[in-house]
């Protein structure tokens, strides 16, 4: 639907409420602006329904299911869908609440887990220190053994800027471990 179908409903929703929609006027402006808003709005979720899905998703859609198992895109768009499904059907792994934590505490670094199946979030109360083999065992705990749809949130104070400074990490050290950077700014 584009934005002159949205402006017509919208004229006639107007009319039915014997409100003016006269050319030059405030209302006229203030509906067109609605109507290219909703249309702009549609079609983003238009986009992201097709995406949704692997067999519809287009080149954005594919690139980010790729970067979710951490994959390459392959020659062809139907050889990445393939590589994606193939990933996701063979190395998916579902943990027991127990067997998550579990592997969370073998790594020395966070307290208590709690996974929040409401909002797809695990949280991760991190306890250890800001260092490169800590965001090495973070890195590997988000590529290897955390779903893509979840989201990691890690429960602390939050990293002061002075403790960044004394790590005095090139960005590309930083980059090589492959963190989101909301997983590294909620340390």
């Amino acid at each position: 639907m584009n934005s002159n179908e949205i402006f017509s409903r919208l004229e006639g929703l107007m009319k039915k409420l014997s409100m003016s929609s006269e050319r030059g006027s405030y209302t006229r402006a203030e509906m067109k602006a609605y109507a290219a808003g909703i249309a702009l709005a549609a079609e983003n979720m238009e986009r992201v329904l097709k995406n949704l899905f692997i067999d519809t998703a287009e080149k954005d859609g594919i690139a980010l299911f790729l970067s979710m198992i951490n994959e390459n895109p392959a020659q062809t768009e139907s050889e990445s869908k393939q590589l994606i499904i193939d990933t996701v059907s063979n190395q998916m792994q579902i943990y027991k609440k127990s067997e998550f934590d579990s592997l969370v505490a073998s790594l020395g670094v966070f307290g208590e887990s709690t996974y929040i199946t409401d909002d797809n979030i695990i949280t991760l109360y991190y306890t250890g220190l800001v260092d490169m083999p800590c965001f090495k065992d973070v890195s590997d705990l988000c590529a290897n053994h955390i779903p893509c749809f979840s989201q990691i949130s890690m429960a602390s104070e939050g990293v002061q800027f002075f403790v960044w400074e004394k790590l005095a990490l090139p960005w590309f050290k930083l980059d090589s471990v492959k963190l989101p950077f909301y997983v590294l700014d909620s340390m």
